[in-house]
């Protein structure tokens, strides 16, 4: 299974997505290749900095059970269309607190042209806003539909690139579960 983080804005939350979730399917058994398309790396440094024996990197001949696709910021039409042919299911975060974070998902899902495998997903998300209240109408209006679950607005997800999950309290832990449950169950 291979899942591309797909978003031409930086700051999405697409390598705090992906170290989370390499986390939590590592912790579960799953060995987990990581991919780490950005000029900065950071996907490559957190790998070298948890140091867990599950995550690898991914352009190795190593075998392993999911592949996760850390995206650049600033990906051009092309490479988005590019990264989103390599994946069984593209996860294109949004942070639901601007006109302009829900603009650049939607020229991203433009960007990219076929929407079938394509989900949003919700990060550092602040339940009680009014833009939160009106997602489901925003994600129609972009035409693709959002996960069900999704990350709230918590501390401890950034900390986890760097220090693992440790990092991660009860309530990262839970929301993190759930969100990976339905990440596999769309793609099995």
């Amino acid at each position: 299974m291979t899942i591309a983080l797909l978003s031409s804005k930086g700051g999405s939350g697409k390598t705090t997505l992906v170290c989370c979730l390499a986390l939590h399917w590592a912790g579960k058994g799953r060995k987990v290749g990581l991919i780490d398309m950005e000029e900065e790396g950071a996907s490559d440094y957190f790998r070298g900095a948890v140091e867990h024996p599950n995550i690898i990197d991914g352009q190795t001949d190593e075998p392993h059970d999911i592949t996760l696709i850390d995206t650049p910021a600033g990906a051009t039409r092309d490479d988005l269309r590019d990264f989103a042919q390599l994946a069984d299911l593209c996860l294109i975060p949004c942070i639901p607190s601007a006109a302009a974070d829900f603009a650049k998902t939607f020229q991203t899902i433009r960007d990219i042209g076929d929407t079938t495998g394509i989900r949003i997903v919700f990060n550092r998300v602040k339940p009680r806003t009014r833009v939160w209240g009106e997602r489901e109408e925003i994600a129609a209006e972009i035409g693709t539909r959002p996960l069900a679950h999704f990350l709230c607005d918590r501390q401890p997800y950034a900390y986890a690139t760097s220090e693992g999950m440790p990092a991660l309290n009860r309530k990262c832990r839970s929301e993190l579960e759930d969100l990976a449950k339905e990440i596999e169950s769309l793609i099995q």
